[in-house]
């Protein structure tokens, strides 16, 4: 059996999670949206919107442990940009002749 690597935690595992979106969209960290939508979808959210909605009732603690720029909850553009920046990655890459 081969030892275990280093421990990570699951923060450090979204923080190396790839950004598509675009530079102007980076104000937010993603590790740090990414952990606010998988608590909210542990509360049983399902909508980005509501996702939202929880992560903005819980600003004071959410900011306090991670690692938001303006120790604020970034606005519902925002929650909803990068998972449309993801699709528009997926479909330019799916739609990409090959040996592009």
């Amino acid at each position: 059996m081969q030892a275990a690597s280093a421990a990570c935690s699951l923060l450090d595992v979204l923080g190396s999670v790839p950004d598509p979106r675009g530079r102007q969209g980076r104000r937010c960290p993603v590790g740090s949206l990414l952990a606010v939508l998988i608590l909210a979808a542990m509360n049983g959210d399902s909508s980005l919107r509501d996702m939202w909605l929880l992560s903005k009732a819980h600003t004071e603690l959410l900011t306090a442990r991670l690692s938001f720029n303006r120790q604020c909850i970034p606005a519902l553009e925002t929650f909803k940009a990068w998972p449309a920046a993801c699709d528009a990655e997926r479909i330019s890459l799916v739609a990409a002749p090959p040996g592009t």
